[in-house]
């Protein structure tokens, strides 16, 4: 997710004069709310995620990556089988993939496979549809 922002005024020969290093600027002043958003993703996917033995639980970690203006507040899971409990398993993932769980779809790659399988249990979407809501305020 980039940030950016544009300005326009209505009046006639109206300008708008930013500071010359803006980016920066902005980017300073909003990289603590996107570490504060990785840390609630992390913290809510965590608190939802189905445990077994909690080698998923213990694989999720948030972190904001700064690439130049852009700022992008990541939450990854590395264990083996985190796609399969985020996405599902064959025709029972892929009937529950799409229901509820956020509105980010699995990857084009992804493959259910054709034997019953397991449900979705999405944790990742959850996570970052929370944070997004409790942190970022659109609109006016």
């Amino acid at each position: 997710m980039g940030v950016s922002f544009a300005g326009k005024t209505t009046t006639r020969g109206g300008r708008v004069k930013l500071h010359a290093n803006w980016r920066a600027v902005l980017r300073k002043e909003m990289e603590p709310a996107f570490g504060d958003a990785a840390d609630s993703m992390e913290e809510f996917a965590k608190g939802i995620v189905a445990v077994d033995l909690g080698e998923l639980e213990g694989s999720i970690r948030s972190y904001v990556l700064v690439i130049g203006p852009d700022l992008t507040a990541v939450l990854e899971a590395t264990a083996a089988h985190a796609d399969f409990v985020e996405y599902g398993t064959g025709t029972r993932g892929k009937a529950t993939v799409q229901r509820g769980a956020g509105r980010i779809k699995q990857p084009e790659t992804y493959q259910h496979g054709p034997k019953p399988g397991m449900r979705a249990q999405p944790y990742l979407r959850p996570a970052m549809v929370f944070a997004v809501k409790k942190h970022f305020k659109f609109g006016a």
